[in-house]
């Protein structure tokens, strides 16, 4: 099922943070976050390296540390009905 609205979340990272709250905001999260110099080198690769934060409470991703939680920004994603395939 496809979900007309993307679902709002906090991105935390050392290269950019903030709300994402649309496809626009993601892809520039991620190509914030890629470099010549990064192993990441897939939209889907990174999503799945995004995670929730170590509290697990709130809607707030990311690289850094404390984003250790067990969910995945790609199974959020996947949760909140936003397709993937097309992205």
């Amino acid at each position: 099922m496809k979900n007309e609205k993307f679902p709002k979340f906090w991105f935390d990272s050392n290269a950019c943070f903030g709300y994402v709250e649309s496809i626009t905001d993601l892809r520039n999260a991620f190509i914030q976050n890629t470099s010549k110099y990064s192993s990441v080198r897939t939209f889907v690769e990174f999503l799945n390296l995004c995670k929730q934060h170590s509290n697990n409470e709130s809607l707030n991703f990311g690289l850094r540390v404390e984003h250790s939680g067990v969910k995945t920004l790609y199974q959020f994603l996947s949760e909140n009905g936003v397709d993937l395939n097309a992205i």
